[in-house]
């Protein structure tokens, strides 16, 4: 988070105690979600259906570095495993990016129990840049008086990476209600695709909880890796939400209230 000071921007995300939520975020939106008067942000992440998982005792992290010492970066996920950083890749994945492994572990056994440590020098990873990701999930963070505090959006919205996203009163009830589109489908197979999202509708309870509508009662059905979302309104005033799908046709989609 940023602050601009008129002559520049500052970094404030320490300040307001938000430095602990690193994560895989994919898109962002920004509405006062609660009428207070305060912006909000909506934050959508990977979600939690995947092979993925992160934490205090198992981060998921990143290594950026020349590991072949050719003057070429080369990016290793890694999560840890008894306090051991012990890579994601597949060996015929890690080894065709990097060669020089081959000689020292000629067989998948050999290689199964590396840790990054047992892989590379402490130079190489002293020398790499480190990236972690502390949580997953998709997020509200909400602008109270008293700072920020943070939510997890509902179980529907973890489904799959959450590209889209869009609030807006849907219903005429003066609450914003949240729209997302989701999914990556071109993945590699050991980690995808992510497939299992096909968009929600996020509102408002009475109690104001929020609760995820299911497409048979929302008529919200997004197939395919939607990203995008905006609401326009057509010639004959009807409001249109219109989603932008990778590598297919928009979809368009009536308000009915």
């Amino acid at each position: 988070v940023f602050r601009n000071t008129g002559t520049g921007f500052e970094n404030i995300t320490e300040d307001l105690s938000l430095g602990s939520l690193r994560g895989l975020w994919m898109s962002l939106h920004i509405d006062d979600l609660d009428g207070d008067g305060r912006d909000d942000l909506l934050l959508g992440n990977l979600g939690l259906n995947n092979h993925f998982r992160t934490g205090a005792d198992n981060p998921l992290r990143m290594w950026v570095g020349d590991f072949q010492n050719n003057g070429m970066s080369d990016q290793i996920l890694s999560r840890s495993i008894e306090g051991r950083d012990v890579p994601y890749v597949l060996k015929h994945d890690l080894f065709s990016q990097i060669p020089s492994l081959q000689s020292r572990y000629p067989t998948y056994e050999s290689y199964a129990s590396q840790s990054m440590s047992d892989l590379f020098t402490e130079e190489q990873l002293q020398a790499a840049r480190m990236l972690q990701a502390d949580l997953l999930e998709s997020i509200i963070i909400f602008n109270r008086e008293s700072g920020p505090e943070w939510t997890v959006l509902p179980p529907r919205a973890q489904f799959s990476a959450v590209y889209g996203l869009l609030s807006e009163d849907l219903n005429g009830d003066r609450t914003p209600d949240i729209l997302i589109s989701q999914n990556l489908i071109q993945a590699k197979p050991m980690a995808g695709p992510y497939d299992a999202g096909y968009g929600s509708v996020l509102r408002f309870d009475e109690s104001n909880q929020l609760k995820s509508l299911p497409p048979q009662l929302s008529g919200l059905n997004i197939p395919g890796s939607g990203r995008g979302i905006l609401s326009v309104q057509n010639a004959a005033g009807e409001k249109i939400i219109v989603v932008a799908i990778n590598d297919d046709r928009p979809l368009f989609f009536r308000v009915n209230r």
